[in-house]
């Protein structure tokens, strides 16, 4: 072999592992957090029921911030409630509500999110990996 084929072997070789890299470099990586930090403004927030939450604000309506937030990132599954609405991804919950004239969003761990945010999801779904609420009845006993 030639070195000059061997050069050409090379570059080919080359700009494949390019290509390849750079496909895995900008496509879908990142997180619903990473898109929510990027494009919306982090606030602290002073209630105390939020602790461990990350909030953030945006000076548009609450249904046009999830709109954009689930069109970026494709959510498991959606609840609207008079309160709020609710995404849920594989580790993420994400509530946004009216806040002013403008919304709030807060992200929360799939389980912290879950069990803070439960008598508004609680029977609408369950975790990321288990179902909503089963029905179990019957009296004494039964369905255990």
């Amino acid at each position: 072999m030639s070195r000059r084929t061997q050069f050409i072997g090379a570059g080919v070789v080359a700009g494949i592992g390019l290509i390849i890299l750079l496909v895995v470099f900008f496509s879908g990586s990142g997180s619903v957090r990473d898109y929510v930090d990027d494009n919306y403004r982090r606030t602290k927030s002073s209630d105390p029921a939020l602790k461990g939450a990350r909030v953030y604000s945006s000076p548009k309506a609450a249904s046009d911030v999830t709109e954009d937030i689930a069109e970026a990132w494709k959510p498991a599954e959606r609840h609207v409630d008079p309160a709020a609405y609710f995404l849920r991804y594989r580790n993420d919950i994400v509530v946004v509500s009216p806040a002013g004239s403008g919304s709030r969003i807060v992200i929360d761990s799939q389980e912290r999110g879950y069990a803070r945010w439960y008598p508004f999801i609680g029977g609408y779904w369950g975790t990321y990996t288990s179902p909503g609420g089963d029905v179990r009845g019957g009296g004494p006993g039964a369905g255990k």
